[in-house]
């Protein structure tokens, strides 16, 4: 019997998205992703928040004989009709314990500039240090004023969790730590978004308490037909006010949605509404039936002893209210609003669909697929040719764990099956 062995793996590092020009900004064609934010500055200047997200795949691994590890520069250049404005850069470097453990993993920065209001074009460039090869992409950047009398509100961040934190870095906002979500995009496993926005210019009467508004947030779907919302009221001891919201997605079925954020003064009855987009999706090409057979399947690496039979039965969403359900029990930090578990999984498994799928068969079906589910990264990986019988096997060992797993081609078409650990073939390897 297979057991799942996890190995949490974080990156010391995020992103974020909050503005509407995610189509615009977004270029697949280089190996990061940049948008931005903007929020309340001095009385001059509007503070805005520049993200990237870089793909680690992209980065040339470098060996210095102890560890592994990507060295990269972003380098940020700032024009206003067509004049200088700014230059900064931003070096990054990301070690590793073993060779490939960059697999499925992302680096996310933000750098924090200040700016006066108008329209800015912003040239970011990528530098993979080891192979001295840059890439370039544009970002186009339009700072509204903060700095006036009348009520309004920041840029809406959509954020994948938001916790209240004593730490100080460019992520905490407010005694907020806000892990945003570039894309706006949310997959099958997403149960809940959160949403970070700052209120400026709120009023009161001489004898009021405090500063009092009614807060309503809509979603609609891409067709403008209402799905949900949510109101509520508040009060703040300043006229500035940070909120956070934390919303439940689970009812919500795939497609583009609209969320709006109307903020009403009660005292001078003023209104400000803002909007932006996000995105309900499915991680993978595959039909949302075969999709979910999958899933369901794949429980299976992680609880051999249960019956899932009785998932297939139900409707689509109870089916991923269930998946949820199952993955929620086995949260190793409950407190929080990410399942480091149930992410470590799938990044495991879209690593085995990329790289061990055979012929027809997906990745994670694969015998180094389930291996490599299971039991994470290897510690080393070593090719092993027979004289006799002309077969090529590949061996994993994982040391720390006292254990490997051997692999053997038989027809020679890198095809690789395991060799059962009571196979005599197994001991003449030994």
């Amino acid at each position: 019997m297979f057991i799942l062995v996890l190995l949490i793996t974080v990156l010391t590092s995020v992103n974020v998205f909050a503005s509407d020009q995610q189509e615009k900004n977004q270029h697949k064609a280089t190996p990061f992703s940049a948008d931005y934010a903007c929020f309340k500055g001095n009385e001059k200047q509007t503070y805005v928040e520049i993200y990237n997200q870089v793909d680690l795949n992209d980065l040339q691994m470098t060996h210095d004989g102890i560890s592994y590890y990507c060295d990269y520069e972003l380098k940020y250049t700032i024009y206003k009709d067509g004049a200088l404005v700014r230059e900064f850069q931003f070096d990054d470097l990301v070690n590793f314990d073993h060779n490939d453990e960059k697999g499925n993993k992302t680096r996310l920065n933000v750098q924090g500039i200040l700016l006066q209001p108008g329209y800015y074009s912003c040239d970011i460039q990528l530098t993979d240090k080891a192979t001295q090869k840059s890439q370039a992409r544009p970002l186009f950047l339009d700072i509204p004023d903060f700095a006036v009398t009348k009520l309004i509100m920041s840029d809406i961040q959509i954020a994948r969790s938001i916790y209240s934190t004593k730490q100080k870095n460019a992520f905490v906002k407010n005694g907020l730590f806000v892990k945003p979500n570039i894309y706006h995009s949310f997959d099958y496993f997403a149960a809940e978004m959160f949403v970070y926005y700052e209120i400026y210019g709120l009023t009161k009467e001489k004898n009021d308490d405090g500063y009092n508004a009614d807060i309503t947030c809509k979603i609609r779907k891409s067709n403008g037909a209402l799905k949900k919302e949510i109101k509520h009221s508040v009060k703040h001891p300043t006229t500035d006010a940070v909120h956070s919201l934390r919303m439940s997605i689970l009812e919500l079925v795939q497609g583009e949605y609209e969320l709006e954020i109307q903020i009403k003064d009660k005292n001078s009855k003023e209104k400000a509404i803002n909007r932006t987009r996000f995105n309900i999706g499915w991680p993978d090409d595959f039909s949302q039936r075969d999709f979910v057979f999958d899933m369901i399947d794949q429980l299976k690496y992680v609880a051999p002893q249960w019956n899932f039979s009785g998932i297939i039965t139900l409707p689509q969403q109870k089916q991923r209210a269930a998946i949820l359900s199952f993955w929620k029990g086995r949260d190793p930090s409950p407190e929080t609003a990410e399942n480091e578990l149930m992410d470590e999984f799938y990044k495991r498994v879209s690593f085995a669909n990329k790289y061990f799928k055979q012929c027809q068969n997906k990745g994670w079906k694969s015998d180094k697929g389930k291996v490599y589910i299971q039991n994470g990264q290897p510690l080393t990986v070593y090719r092993l040719y027979s004289q006799t019988k002309q077969n090529a096997y590949e061996v994993w060992k994982y040391e720390n764990q006292d254990k490997r797993f051997i692999f053997v081609d038989h027809m020679n078409f890198g095809d690789f099956r395991l060799i059962p650990q009571d196979a005599v073939e197994y001991f003449e390897l030994e």
